[in-house]
Order: structure tokens, then C-alpha cells, then sequence
């Protein structure tokens, strides 16, 4: 389990530790439910209600085809850094966003007492729309970025240049943003889907802002930091 990865500090962001995370599901339906309990929902209190935001999380960007081997990445992580730190994988704090649409399309349709294709196209892109916005606040909080790439060779996927995944694409032009930090990046740190159909769009995968290294030689340079 040496997998290549690639990672870069958040400059602004303090080296505590995380803390407990959300548990999937730990929102509260009833809350849900007084939100929506107008037809204008305010996207904000529905974001805070469905995608509570950790601070000092270690974030783990993947394809969502590759969650169960990043599950061992985050374990591998956590174990090494005898669990100063938490992992954020997004599916396993909020759920399958595909799920809450359709929970939340479920809520709407009880109140209304019906849901036209409109009404569930409004809800599915605003809901893109909070969960992408959630998501940039977690990247923007957290005091490490990782990128776990399919396996080598998986070219079908990603490469260096693309990806299929929109939401990849976010959390990696999202971690470009970082203010570096120099001290724990050159000078600590040696080297180191919902299935689509058939259309597929592919997005600019920017990577050369990240550090390229293995796991193993990820997890040595981590302790070193934490250890300083």
C-alpha cells in the first residue's frame, strides 16, 4: 500500500489538532424540515444543517469509484499521527449528495404535495451549488490538502492534465489557492460517481501546485513536521 499521492500545507491554516467530526447523518431532519417549511429556503442554514464545516482536518480529494482504498489511506494517516489529526473524506461526514437530493426532493414533495421535473431541477442544482460551496470551506479550513489519484495506469479516469470529475476539479484549483508554507513544504519535506452515462465532461486537473510523493514517504515527513 505505497500509492502515489500528492499534498500541499494550508499556510493559513494553524497545525491543531481536529478534534471530533460530524457523524454521518448527525442533521437534525427536524431542522431540515423548518428550513424548507416556506418555498424560500436560505441556502446558508440548509449548507450549516446538511454540510457542517470541521476546522483542522486533514482533506482527502478522490474519486468516489476509489473510496474504499482511501479509507485506508485515511486510516494509515490517522494511525501514524496517533489521531491528532482527522481525515475529511466528504461521503463518509455528509452522505451521498445524490441521496440528500433525493431526501430532500421527498421532503419538499410531502409539503407541497407534488414535485414537477422543474422543482427537482431547481433543487438539484442549488444543491450542487451548497455542497460545492461547503466544500470549499472545508478546503479553505484545513491545515492539509492530499490528492489521492487513481492507480497508476487508470488513465481512464485521470491524468496530469484531465479529469471527468467536476468535483475533483474544484478541490484541486481550491488547494492551489493555499498561501504556501515554506518551512514544512521544501525545507521539511524531502520528496515529499453517481456512474455517468455515456457524455462525460472533462475539467483541467491542476496538480503542479501539490507535492508529488509516495504514502509511505508521506506518512515519514508528516510525523517529522508534527514532531517539530
Amino acid at each position: 500500500m505505497n500509492h502515489t499521492i500528492y499534498y500541499r500545507f494550508n499556510g493559513k491554516s494553524k497545525m491543531q489538532s481536529t478534534g471530533v467530526l460530524p457523524s454521518l447523518g448527525q442533521y437534525s431532519p427536524n431542522k431540515v424540515k423548518e428550513i424548507i417549511l416556506h418555498n424560500h429556503i436560505n441556502a446558508k442554514e440548509l449548507e450549516k444543517a446538511l454540510f457542517p464545516v470541521p476546522k483542522n482536518v486533514i482533506f482527502i480529494s478522490h474519486l468516489h469509484k476509489d473510496v474504499d482504498y482511501v479509507r485506508q489511506v485515511r486510516n494509515k494517516i490517522q494511525t501514524s499521527v496517533n489521531g491528532r489529526f482527522q481525515c475529511f473524506i466528504d461521503s463518509d461526514v455528509w452522505g451521498n449528495v445524490y441521496d440528500v437530493i433525493l431526501s430532500l426532493a421527498g421532503e419538499i414533495r410531502q409539503k407541497n404535495g407534488s414535485l414537477n421535473f422543474k422543482d427537482h431541477d431547481d433543487i438539484s442544482k442549488n444543491m450542487y451549488m451548497i455542497l460545492s460551496l461547503a466544500l470549499q470551506r472545508v478546503i479553505s479550513e484545513c491545515f492539509l490538502f492530499v490528492f489521492v489519484p487513481p492507480a497508476e495506469g487508470d488513465g481512464k479516469y485521470l491524468n496530469i492534465f484531465n479529469t471527468y470529475s467536476p468535483w475533483v476539479c474544484q478541490e484541486l484549483f481550491s488547494s492551489s489557492l493555499f498561501p504556501s508554507r515554506e518551512v514544512l513544504t521544501e525545507n521539511m519535506i524531502k520528496r515529499g460517481e453517481f456512474k455517468r452515462p455515456e457524455i462525460q465532461f472533462t475539467y483541467d486537473a491542476p496538480l503542479n501546485h501539490l507535492t508529488r510523493t509516495t504514502l509511505d514517504e508521506f506518512i515519514t515527513s508528516l510525523v517529522q513536521c508534527l514532531s517539530l
